[in-house]
């Protein structure tokens, strides 16, 4: 069996194991971790062990991990004096000024079997500092310890986050394993058409600008990704609505009368309307219209937050809006010939 297939045959048993009623949680970790071993996957290696058995003293701590609960004082005494204690408490009432009690946070740094048995008992840690105070009723002096305490619900939580971790982790990993390769050569197909769309159209030069701005590590080229896929979008509908009216009455817009504005540099506008045009209606055209206006949005929120907060785009948005643009090219190529439109008052579409 290939690496890939056997990782993939652990990933499946593990999705299958975490839901069911009846779950080894540790068992399937390390199922996980022998899978990133087999794959060369050092940093999900890393993380399962670290999961497992503990993170290293300099490894930062995942948020989950910070488990809160309360330091209280504790009277400390035989078992005897203890019920003593407690009868006294129930009896007399509790006084808020010797018990202290104050939010505590653990950073818990153990393996996930501490998760799972404070899971069921919970954490109680005495700590050395003590005082006297007097009892409930008053008749004497007692000693108490200070204490942190952290019931079994929080830390049940925190093992929830830690199981809904590894279970997106090993979801994703299946995917990127089973399917990868099929979603590759999908994607691979839908680029090949929006590459060749723009070499006809002569817009090849704005995709090349795009692709080496956005393989930069340089916020800066992710700016001018951003830049280059509006300045692209807007030469193709300005070659594809090629009408000169101001406005487009079959649809709604805030141009005069109410209807779409589709002078220059409206470029959604001008792309709804050649699909419009084009018979592109129904749920579909709609769906079509709204991504365009969604993603025009999205360009013109990024350059002006940009250029108004002096705030670097982070990378995962351009390449966000670099997919978008892709997706409304390609489906402008499947679902319409891309002749222009140079008078929309007239029969042919």
């Amino acid at each position: 069996m290939e690496p890939h297939e056997e990782a993939i045959a652990i990933f499946r048993e593990v999705i299958r194991d975490l839901t069911s009623g009846n779950r080894d949680l540790i068992s399937i970790m390390r199922r996980c971790q022998h899978a990133c071993e087999i794959m060369g996957w050092q940093a999900g290696k890393e993380w399962f062990h670290q999961e497992l058995n503990g993170y290293y003293p300099n490894t930062p701590l995942p948020l989950n991990r910070r488990i809160q609960g309360t330091k209280k004082w504790k009277f400390e005494g035989s078992t005897y004096e203890t019920i003593e204690y407690q009868t006294e408490e129930a009896m007399d009432g509790l006084d808020s000024a010797v018990y202290d009690e104050e939010a505590e946070t653990l950073d818990v740094k153990a393996g996930v079997a501490w998760f799972i048995t404070g899971s069921k008992i919970g954490y109680n840690e005495d700590l050395q500092e003590t005082k006297k105070a007097p009892s409930p009723s008053r008749s004497t002096t007692v000693t108490l310890r200070r204490v942190r305490s952290f019931q079994p619900g929080t830390i049940s939580y925190a093992l929830s986050q830690i199981e809904k971790n590894v279970f997106d982790w090993v979801s994703s990993a299946y995917a990127q394993l089973a399917y990868g390769n099929r979603v590759k050569n999908i994607w691979e197909s839908y680029r090949t058409r929006v590459d060749n769309t723009l070499q006809n159209l002569g817009l090849a030069s704005h995709l090349s600008a795009i692709q080496d701005d956005i393989a930069k590590d340089n916020p800066e080229s992710w700016r001018s990704a951003v830049l280059e896929c509006r300045n692209l979008l807007n030469d193709l509908a300005n070659h594809l609505w090629q009408d000169q009216r101001e406005t487009y009455g079959p649809l709604p817009g805030d141009g005069p009368g109410g209807k779409l504005d589709v002078r220059q540099g409206k470029y959604a506008n001008r792309l709804s309307a050649f699909l419009h045009r084009k018979t592109v209606t129904g749920s579909e055209g709609k769906f079509l219209r709204d991504e365009a206006e969604r993603l025009s949005a999205s360009i013109r929120s990024l350059i002006e937050l940009q250029s108004s907060a002096h705030e670097p785009i982070a990378r995962p948005l351009a390449e966000s809006v670099v997919l978008s643009t892709y997706f409304m090219i390609g489906e402008l190529a499947s679902k319409t010939d891309l002749a222009p439109i140079t008078d929309s008052a007239s029969s042919a579409a």
